[in-house]
């Protein structure tokens, strides 16, 4: 009979040692050390360097700014009544919701002409700002400046109708209208600012594009006023037109803005 052969067992690997597995804890804890000893060296937190996340906001203050922004829309475009801001409660959502509105604007008018006064006109000279809203023209300008407006937001504002300001004949130098020329016919709120402006003086008027047609430079014309420098901002919604009083307006002359119309939603 044949031999069984003897089968030599097999020599099995040798066990790897197991490493200790890093607990999730202590990963967590050493990474935040690390962060800590960069912040330390670099001098810098995530609070101070302004990359901290914004807050979300809760649906009921989401819907009451769209609110805001529908009801000051809404108002813009009724604004061939002169008086569509009449009421306080108009008044002040139409300005919460520009305020939502102009924070998604590439560019503000107002910056352009903040920076106009800032750079063209002696800080001696005499301000007016009719139609202010809260007042942020004077709050960034050295010259003494008029804030003028319906409804006042704050303690810096003169309640008053822009069309019949407090002021003496030619006591300013200049008179700003941003955004603030309210209905069709303008012709009595340029003839107040004809009479508060001295010969010289500057008209600054920003209004969207599509409110100022060709011919309000030439209807200016006839109401003493001469084109100084045009300027469209580069998100091409607004226009910015500076003129210069030349003489005094006599009579009633026809000027007149289209009328703002948004594209339904």
């Amino acid at each position: 009979m044949a031999k069984n052969k003897i089968k030599s067992p097999k020599t099995s690997k040798p066990m790897k040692k197991k490493k200790n597995k890093k607990t999730w804890k202590s990963v967590k804890e050493k990474r935040n050390k690390v962060k800590s000893e960069v912040t330390e060296i670099v001098g810098v937190s995530k609070k101070k360097s302004g990359v901290e996340k914004p807050k979300k906001l809760s649906l009921r203050t989401r819907m009451l700014e769209r609110l805001n922004i529908a009801k000051f829309r809404k108002l813009n475009e009724e604004s061939s009544n002169s008086d569509a801001l009449g009421l306080e409660s108009d008044f002040k959502s139409y300005h919460l919701g520009l305020n939502k509105a102009s924070s998604n604007w590439k560019s503000h008018p107002l910056d352009w002409i903040i920076r106009f006064i800032n750079e063209n006109v002696d800080e001696s000279k005499i301000i007016g700002d009719f139609g202010c809203g809260d007042g942020r023209l004077s709050k960034s300008i050295n010259h003494v400046c008029h804030s003028f407006d319906l409804h006042a937001l704050n303690d810096s504002v003169t309640q008053c109708d822009v069309r019949n300001t407090p002021l003496d004949n030619e006591s300013l130098n200049v008179v700003v209208f941003c955004l603030s020329l309210m209905g069709i016919d303008v012709f009595d709120y340029i003839n107040e600012a004809s009479r508060v402006l001295k010969n010289q003086g500057y008209l600054i008027v920003a209004e969207t594009c599509s409110k100022l047609q060709n011919t309000f430079v030439v209807q200016m014309k006839k109401c003493g006023f001469s084109i100084h420098k045009e300027h469209t901002l580069q998100n091409h919604l607004f226009s910015i037109l500076v003129f210069k009083k030349f003489r005094r307006v006599i009579g009633k002359h026809p000027l007149t803005l289209n009328q703002t119309v948004y594209k339904k939603r």
